[in-house]
């Protein structure tokens, strides 16, 4: 992951910082979670599909890494989008409300849902067998 994706012909920025605190200056490609902490589009470019591009660009990364993405929505008071058109933005994007209250967003790449999804399976039938292994008289209640 980089710490800004940039379109400097659409004066289009996207600033992500790592988000974990065993990261260090000298060992940030290991960092697997990095926060979205800006995306600046000058407003003479705005609805263009700019952001939409960069924000593909950081996703794409994501996904290669296995970078999971958090951000937290702040509308722009100079113009830019709402906080629902916000939420509608970075949904399309993959993102999906982790917080409502504080406007968290976060994107997991497909290997993680993939991790976790086989953790829950192997969680889940090892309950099965806990439950099946005590109504045979197996496991002391």
């Amino acid at each position: 992951m980089r710490s800004m994706y940039a379109d400097p012909e659409h004066w289009t920025t996207i600033n992500l910082m790592p988000w974990a605190a065993e990261y260090s200056f000298d060992n940030l490609g290991a960092c697997k979670s990095w926060c979205v902490t800006g995306v600046q589009v000058s407003h003479r470019f705005r609805g263009q599909g700019h952001a939409a591009r960069l924000l593909d660009a950081v996703i794409a990364d994501a996904e290669a890494e296995g970078v999971l993405l958090t951000l937290y929505i702040v509308p722009d008071e100079s113009g830019g989008l709402d906080y629902n058109q916000l939420r509608e933005f970075y949904t399309r994007h993959g993102f999906v409300t982790t917080d409502e209250d504080n406007g968290e967003m976060q994107y997991t790449p497909s290997q993680h849902v993939a991790e976790y999804t086989a953790a829950l399976t192997d969680n889940y039938k090892a309950w099965q067998g806990l439950l099946v292994s005590s109504q045979r008289g197996g496991i002391d209640a």
